[in-house]
């Protein structure tokens, strides 16, 4: 029976990994205050999970009971494997979730503004702009 079920012991492994690279990347928005843009090493993590999953759904979906001659849902590894998997990808949604929200409130986030302090009064920038120009000529 090693058959149907190595595909979805390897699918509940590759959703553990998703899971603790969305943790990371959660934990880099929160704490950097930057987009994910500014982390390539996560990036590049999060799109080789992404060709995994595709892959590892590919192959979910080509295997079928029939063709097995198998029932495997009489198997409680089985049920068991699918009942774990099925949660951790409601876990790995929920994640996602969370990181796009996180995402969004960057993107929207106003660029950084000098500060108070580098931004003179307006009168004293009067008075600079005058001291700046030429003596006028009285004749």
């Amino acid at each position: 029976m090693t058959g149907p079920l190595q595909p979805r012991r390897h699918h509940l492994e590759l959703c553990g990994r998703i899971r603790r690279l969305l943790e990371e990347e959660r934990t880099f928005l929160e704490t950097a205050l930057a987009p994910l843009s500014s982390a390539p090493a996560l990036t590049q993590q999060r799109e080789a999970l992404v060709r995994e999953l595709h892959a590892s759904v590919e192959a979910l979906r080509q295997w079928t009971p029939t063709e097995a001659g198998l029932d495997p849902r009489a198997n409680p590894e089985y049920i068991q494997l699918v009942s774990s998997a099925r949660s951790e990808t409601l876990e790995v949604i929920q994640l996602q979730a969370t990181v796009e929200s996180l995402m969004v409130r960057h993107s929207l986030r106003r660029p950084k503004m000098a500060a108070p302090a580098e931004i003179p009064a307006p009168a004293l920038a009067a008075r600079a702009s005058l001291r700046s120009l030429p003596p006028e000529n009285p004749h």
